[in-house]
């Protein structure tokens, strides 16, 4: 209850744009403004929140609300800075399917993350992209049954899937300008066969260049789905997107029950390096830093 309660706080701290006595800390934007002109915005990190993320930046998170807070900065940061094509990758238990077993895969807990990140991006207008119609509605849902209230007033839910209209209206050539967004969070899209969504966003993205573009845990990469040559294409394309943050803890399987213990993560910070940890008695340590994602071979290869 707690820790709900504490969530909860947090959250709504975010979306009320709380700033401490002696004043904000601002990043300057530009994009469309409410009404549709041009204008320059300000995405605002509170003092109260500053304070969290230096207490954060410089330790390894070990809780899922320390995650949050470094991905919330440096996603506000790249935003500010005018990053168009982005991505997030936070794989903790519940998100991570390579422990799915265990930890099963968490809804809610997407959706939470995402409202934290959509938040931090206040006042600019955001559209959250969801896999289907009915995930749209639960988020939403999700986000009045918990926090009391209505979504925050620059965040909208939508679908990104055949069954919703707006893949018509992304591709069609009479664009409704008063509805483009200044970010659009793509939420978990995943490669599915008959279903090319990469090629959805690929088309979205061209009707609204302008945007920033943001995968959020996004799973395309997978060759048995569409096969090596479409796999090299869409690894191409994802290669376009900067890595903005990415949390993914690090497990081995014990055989034969199949239970994930915790060894280590992957850690890579805006504009920093990729950072093999160790989990230890003591804490995590620092075992290796690569300049480029390290593939599983480059991690396998360390010394546990």
């Amino acid at each position: 209850r707690n820790v709900k309660e504490a969530r909860i706080a947090y959250l709504a701290r975010m979306l009320k744009g709380a700033a401490a006595e002696d004043g904000p800390e601002s990043i300057t934007t530009t994009g469309a403004a409410a009404d549709g002109a041009t204008s320059s915005e300000r995405l605002t990190i509170p003092e109260w929140q500053r304070r969290e993320v230096e207490e954060s930046s410089v330790a390894i998170p070990t809780s899922l609300d320390e995650v949050l807070v470094q991905a919330q900065t440096d996603f506000a940061n790249a935003v500010g800075m005018e990053g168009k094509r982005l991505r997030l990758d936070i794989l903790v238990p519940g998100l991570n399917e390579q422990i799915e077993s265990r930890f099963p895969f968490d809804y809610t807990m997407l959706i939470e993350c995402t409202l934290r990140l959509a938040a931090a991006l206040a006042p600019l207008r955001t559209v959250v992209l969801m896999d289907s119609p009915g995930t749209a509605a639960m988020a939403q849902a999700f986000y009045e049954k918990e926090y009391g209230g209505q979504l925050c007033p620059h965040v909208t839910f939508q679908a990104l899937s055949k069954q919703q209209s707006m893949r018509d209206k992304l591709n069609s050539a009479d664009d409704a300008g008063e509805d483009d967004a200044q970010v659009y969070i793509v939420v978990r899209p995943k490669a599915v066969r008959g279903d090319q969504v990469l090629m959805t966003i690929e088309n979205a993205m061209s009707k609204n260049p302008d945007a920033s573009w943001v995968l959020l845990n996004p799973l395309l990469e997978d060759s048995e789905t569409f096969g090596i040559r479409e796999t090299d294409r869409q690894r191409s394309v994802l290669g376009e997107f900067e890595q903005v943050y990415s949390y993914r803890g690090l497990y081995k399987i014990a055989r034969p029950a199949l239970i994930p213990s915790e060894r280590g993560a992957v850690l890579k910070r805006w504009s920093g390096p990729w950072k093999v940890l160790k989990l230890e008695t003591s804490g995590y340590s620092l075992m290796r830093e690569f300049e480029d994602k390290p593939n599983r071979n480059d991690v396998s290869s360390l010394p546990w």
